[in-house]
């Protein structure tokens, strides 16, 4: 069976690999769904990405300037395969890790042990008490506690908010389980929760509830009772209750607002934020013609970001807010001009050599990516 294309991307076909190792007939896209990207132990970059198999497969940049592509799926030799998009990062040990929803439901990690992979089903390891399967279009994220615990907040089958966290200092039970649904009294989730680490030092986890209000859990561990606080943001932030029309995305910006941005119903983009214990403000951003979800981020420059997919042109295109004073908005496409459009939400980050990169499944189905070089220029590439 074929497993790798003649340029550096995986080829998930199916056909048998011809000798030579050129051309292949491919029946259907090698890239599905949304990629993800971290920098690995070694400091090296990874893109990661579901081909149209259903496998995971791993994108590497060396440190000597070429790439390396392992199927993880196989490398891991694991039972399932994934039913949605994948999420990677970092933990505390340093191992990387591949999160994903498998099609069985289950929540599943990808981890480095040493020089291998293995696959993880968080329903058969030692998690107390046993999590529930997620629901069936949840995507799994994951970022690292004030207390270090790597977290993975997800939306159960019951549209419950859930969280699994490690606990790897007991050697008996590695992980935790818990249903903050029914600890905190959170209401139905609506769509997929996300956490980050915000601004004062404490865990929030954002979510779009059934009724399409966006919600924040923040963490209250230094005064507990209670462990978590809900807070409606729409209504604290006065949005006029304009709907969710997208999952949201936390994070802090470089002048160190809390900012949650999001998609509305009303077919703009917005940011709720807000500065040290002051009061939540929402805004409608500059964006031209957004669709899908945003993401954002802080660029190497220290500037904060959110990259966005437009229906601008025919054929789609990226977009990139950058604050400075105010937000501003640039199409990458209009830059660098690649082959194809955007086919889906684009993941912005920063390199393992400081520069700003923008990555995306395209229309034809390849893994591409706006890359900023060290002169300042901008160059789309695919793999």
């Amino acid at each position: 069976m074929c497993g790798f294309s003649c340029r550096t991307g995986f080829h998930a076909c199916g056909a048998d690999c011809p000798a030579n190792g050129r051309s292949v007939a491919c029946i259907g896209p090698r890239v599905t769904g949304n990629p993800s990207a971290y920098v690995d132990r070694a400091g090296q970059d990874a893109l990661v990405f579901v081909t149209a198999d259903r496998h995971i497969v791993q994108v590497t940049r060396t440190s000597a300037g070429g790439t390396t592509t392992l199927d993880l799926t196989r490398a891991s030799q694991a039972t399932a395969t994934a039913a949605a998009d994948v999420w990677s990062y970092l933990r505390t040990d340093k191992a990387g890790a591949i999160l994903y929803r498998g099609n069985d439901d289950h929540i599943h990690e990808i981890a480095q042990q040493r020089s291998s992979w293995v696959d993880a089903d968080f329903v058969g390891l030692p998690v107390a008490p046993p999590p529930a399967p997620a629901h069936p279009t949840a995507t799994v994220t994951a970022y690292i506690r004030s207390d270090l615990r790597n977290t993975l907040p997800y939306r159960s089958a019951d549209n419950h908010l859930c969280e699994i966290a490690s606990n790897f200092g007991d050697p008996q039970i590695a992980w935790l389980y818990a249903d903050l649904t029914v600890v905190v009294g959170t209401p139905e989730l609506g769509g997929n929760p996300m956490g980050y680490l915000r601004a004062d030092g404490k865990d929030g986890v954002v979510y779009r509830s059934a009724d399409g209000h966006l919600h924040e859990l923040v963490s209250n561990f230094a005064r507990y009772p209670p462990p978590w606080i809900d807070t409606d943001l729409s209504e604290a932030a006065g949005t006029g209750f304009i709907g969710l029309a997208s999952d949201p995305w936390g994070f802090v910006r470089a002048d160190g607002r809390n900012a949650v941005v999001y998609r509305g119903t009303d077919g703009a983009l917005h940011e709720v934020s807000k500065a040290g214990s002051g009061a939540w403000t929402d805004q409608i951003l500059p964006a031209i013609a957004p669709t899908g979800t945003p993401m954002a981020f802080v660029r190497g420059n220290g500037r904060s970001a959110i990259v966005y997919r437009s229906t601008d042109t025919a054929a789609g295109s990226i977009h990139m807010l950058t604050f400075a004073g105010d937000w501003s908005d640039l199409s990458l496409d209009a830059l660098d001009h690649p082959p194809s459009g955007p086919a889906d939400n684009p993941v912005g980050r920063v390199t393992a050599q400081g520069l700003d990169a923008v990555i995306y499944r395209n229309t034809a189905g390849e893994l591409a990516e706006h890359r900023l070089d060290i002169g300042g220029s901008w160059s789309a590439a695919t793999y």
